[in-house]
């Protein structure tokens, strides 16, 4: 009979114990090679400029230069980026949420005619690889006079089909007979949507 945890006494078997030593051995050995570029790149962030180019590399700083940090906060406008940054993440956020939750929830529960089609439509898309649209969406975002602009990153995050199908599918599961419910107590697809299928859907969402 098989067991799917191994007892005290199997661990202390030399086979078993041999297997949990590889294991860990192949563990710390991920880790390392893991960690070390990115201590690499602390360390010379930490160095002079001269230093880092010397033949052999040395791996510790000679002298911790905690001030580089300092000089590339002004020279590089960090705060600006950071401010960049965060706006065009609660861009894509936003964007995201109201185009691709309100289109999946159409396509999902809404009798909406040629629904299959379009969402056929958006699967299709899928194949095609990164680089065939970027010059359409060039093109789209040219004619809107959106260059240079934020929402020239963040208004075709509204297209992604991929975040759109995860959203639908994830729609799918949830049972009709809460929509169904909530329309009988009067409420409004709206409602519905921004009531009941977001809270339920916040595991998707984070996604």
């Amino acid at each position: 009979m098989e067991r799917g945890v191994i007892s005290t006494f199997d661990r202390k078997r030399p086979s078993v114990r041999l297997s949990y030593a590889f294991c860990y051995l192949v563990a710390i050995a991920i880790a390392v090679s893991t960690l070390y570029p990115l201590l690499w790149v602390l360390l010379g962030s930490l160095k002079e400029a001269k230093e880092i180019f010397y033949v052999p590399p040395t791996f510790l700083p000679r002298t911790f230069l905690w001030e580089n940090y300092l000089r590339a906060w002004q020279a590089y406008s960090i705060p600006q980026v950071f401010q960049n940054t965060l706006v065009i993440y609660f861009g894509f956020v936003v964007v995201r949420l109201i185009s691709l939750s309100t289109a999946a929830y159409a396509l999902s529960h809404l009798n909406v005619p040629g629904r299959r089609g379009v969402y056929l439509l958006f699967l299709a898309t899928l194949m095609l690889p990164a680089f065939a649209y970027l010059i359409p969406s060039y093109l789209i975002i040219f004619h809107l006079g959106l260059l240079d602009s934020f929402w020239a990153i963040c208004l075709p995050a509204g297209a992604d089909s991929y975040s759109l199908l995860l959203l639908k599918n994830y729609f799918d599961g949830i049972p009709g007979e809460i929509f169904e419910s909530a329309r009988i107590d009067g409420a409004s697809e709206w409602v519905v949507l921004r009531k009941i299928v977001l809270p339920l859907s916040k595991p998707i969402i984070a996604v």
